[in-house]
C-alpha cells in the first residue's frame, strides 16, 4: 500500500467504502475495530489526499456522508488487487478444512474478547 501512498489502516476504511458505499463513520469504528478519533484521523487523512470527502447528509444536516471521490475511484482495481495478492499470500498452505477451523477459533476468540 505505501507503493500507491496509502497506510494499511487508510487502505482498510477506503475497501470498507468500496463494498459499501452507503457505511457511516459508526460502522466503520465497528467494522475496522477502531475508536471514533482514531477513525477520525484516518479519514483525515484520506481527505488530504483527495480520496474521501465529508458531505452533509439531505435526511439529516448533523450527519456527514463519507464520498468517495473519483481519484479514489481510480485506485479501487489496485488497492482491491493488493488486497487480494495479501489475502492469498496469508492463506498458501493452508487446506480449506484449516482455513473453516481458523475461522471458527478467531470468532471465538472475539467473543471471548467483548
Amino acid at each position: 500500500m505505501r507503493l500507491i501512498g496509502l497506510t494499511k489502516p487508510q487502505s482498510d476504511v477506503l475497501f470498507q467504502l468500496y463494498k459499501d458505499p452507503t457505511l457511516t463513520q459508526r460502522d466503520l469504528c465497528r467494522i475496522n475495530d477502531v475508536t471514533e478519533a482514531t477513525l477520525s484521523v484516518l479519514i483525515t487523512g484520506l481527505e488530504r489526499k483527495q480520496l474521501i470527502k465529508r458531505q452533509a447528509s439531505q435526511d439529516d444536516t448533523r450527519k456527514k456522508l463519507l464520498v468517495l471521490t473519483s481519484s479514489a475511484k481510480k485506485l479501487e482495481p489496485v488497492v482491491l488487487r493488493i488486497k487480494t495478492e495479501m489475502y492469498e499470500a496469508l492463506i498458501r498452505g493452508f487446506t480449506a478444512e484449516e482455513l473453516r477451523f481458523i475461522a471458527v477459533a478467531l470468532k471465538e476468540m472475539a467473543v471471548n474478547l467483548s
